[in-house]
């Protein structure tokens, strides 16, 4: 097999730049070298995209650059930072050790049984003072139960009311409004307690609405 490739040195001449010598043998017209020159030594390319140093020169510091030679790799980005955490929702307790208390029962001897009934008969002596049977309602007869639901929070706050049932005439209404009043009060509720920590609890509140 014949070389293809023609090295060309010259060690009397510094050469710069890059060029293309034909080849000669059986390479054919088509069959060119690439050279690159430096006054330390030549690089020669090949027709098939190689790079070889040419004979006689080893000094490392000078080797040429040749077209087509592999770029350098990229390096990689970072990667972009995670997510932030997602906020926690606190817990509502729909039951616990203790539930929570109507404010002005805490004085009161007797257990916690005791205190809860003193609470609730102040709850609907409350509601029962301040509640006005809606004129709709008493001119057609309307009757039943609403029912409120609300949270109370670990300050004893009322919290999130709303009506989870309705018998309609602004019945709701009424009774949504009063439940309402309770945080204009001058004590807080008694929050309700769980593994003797105050915790948020939903309750749920009947208002009766009757004709007399």
């Amino acid at each position: 097999m014949h070389t293809k490739l023609l090295f060309v040195a010259m060690a009397a001449a510094i050469l710069s730049g890059c060029g293309t010598l034909g080849a000669t043998g059986d390479g054919g017209p088509d069959a060119t070298a690439s050279y690159v020159g430096s006054a330390a030594g030549k690089v020669v390319k090949n027709g098939s995209g190689g790079c070889l140093h040419s004979a006689g020169f080893s000094d490392e510091s000078a080797i040429a650059s040749c077209e087509g030679e592999k770029p350098a790799e990229k390096v990689a980005a970072a990667p972009p930072p995670p997510p932030p955490p997602e906020p926690e929702v606190e817990e509502i307790f729909k039951v616990v050790e203790q539930m929570p208390r109507f404010p002005g029962c805490e004085s009161e001897p007797g257990d916690n049984k005791a205190k809860q009934d003193c609470a609730t008969k102040k709850m609907l002596a409350f509601i029962y003072k301040n509640i006005k049977y809606p004129a709709i309602a008493r001119e057609n007869g309307v009757e039943g139960t609403v029912v409120i639901r609300f949270v109370v929070t670990k300050d004893g706050r009322i919290d999130n009311a709303e009506t989870v049932r309705d018998i309609g005439a602004q019945c709701g209404a009424e009774a949504l409004r009063v439940v309402k009043l309770m945080n204009g009060m001058g004590e807080k509720w008694t929050p309700g307690k769980q593994r003797g920590k105050a915790v948020p609890v939903y309750f749920n509140l009947p208002v009766k609405f009757r004709l007399e």
